[in-house]
């Protein structure tokens, strides 16, 4: 979605496509607690494939909803945000984006405080 972004010489990519919750890697990295947001639209139903490209696409949506989920549960709190009904790619109107974010976060507190304390 992003391309390249170059720091002190170093590439930077958008792994989101293959990785969009890194839970495994944050634990590599040392991370003690690990807070999954999941933002993953989930799979929609497709009854034909027109192209060949449709399959390889669809094959790539669902290795990657798999891995996600994989990784998602292995988070120490896991929130899941309700974003089925909005476009990740709208950059034009992102508040209602923040907000879901925000109401779920809201929600999710105690149970935050409780993983952090």
């Amino acid at each position: 979605v992003f391309p390249p972004l170059n720091i002190g010489g170093i590439e930077y990519i958008d792994a989101a496509p293959v990785c969009p919750v890194p839970v495994s890697i944050l634990r590599e990295l040392g991370a003690e607690k690990v807070l999954a947001i999941d933002v993953c639209s989930a799979l929609t139903d497709m009854d034909v494939f027109h192209t060949g490209f449709d399959v390889v696409m669809r094959m790539v949506a669902t290795s990657s909803k798999m891995l996600n989920d994989i990784e998602y549960s292995s988070a120490d709190l896991a929130l899941r945000p309700d974003v089925r009904d909005l476009f990740w790619g709208d950059f034009s109107n992102l508040a209602p984006v923040v907000k879901t974010g925000e109401d779920a976060a809201r929600a999710a507190l105690p149970r935050i405080k409780e993983m952090l304390a």
